[in-house]
């Protein structure tokens, strides 16, 4: 068998990990659990650079994304965080139960958070990597970005 050369073309696979992260440090503040199908879908727009009808350059950028993650469960604190409200207890169990507020204002406009989303990868000598999206919005600006880590090689 005879095995080429790493390249730096990978293969995405399904979403194995998605997280949202603390906008200062980047730790994870939250994890999403159970992760079962996860899209990212971008808004993207373009610019050519004409000149002498020709076009001398292209750009490509991306407005938004819009992430959707289905997950098995989502923990009470999680929810807190994505909402902007906080849940409550009933009291102590067998009889307890929680509820959220729904609709209220604090969770119409909640705080923009930056979010990891993580997918194993292969490059096209089959060795196996880790691939992390970063998606992030600028507080300088109301642009949002994504970036995406270096792969690293997943050990067994």
């Amino acid at each position: 068998m005879v095995r080429l050369a790493s390249t730096r073309i990978f293969e995405g696979f399904s979403l194995s990990h998605a997280a949202i992260l603390d906008g200062t440090t980047g730790a994870e503040s939250a994890s999403l659990y159970g992760c079962r199908n996860g899209t990212i879908a971008t808004d993207s727009g373009n610019f050519e650079n004409t000149g002498d009808d020709i076009v001398l350059s292209e750009w490509f950028w991306i407005n938004f994304a819009n992430v959707t993650v289905e997950e098995g469960f989502i923990p009470f604190d999680t929810v807190a965080l994505i909402t902007g409200t906080t849940v409550s207890s009933s009291g102590s169990a067998p009889n307890d139960y929680y509820s959220v507020p729904l609709w209220t204002l604090a969770s119409m406009n909640t705080v923009t958070r930056p979010m990891a989303v993580r997918t194993p990868a292969k490059d096209s000598a089959g060795n196996l990597y880790t691939l992390d999206f970063v998606l992030y919005c600028s507080t300088r600006s109301s642009t949002c970005r994504s970036t995406s880590r270096a792969p690293r090689t997943r050990t067994a």
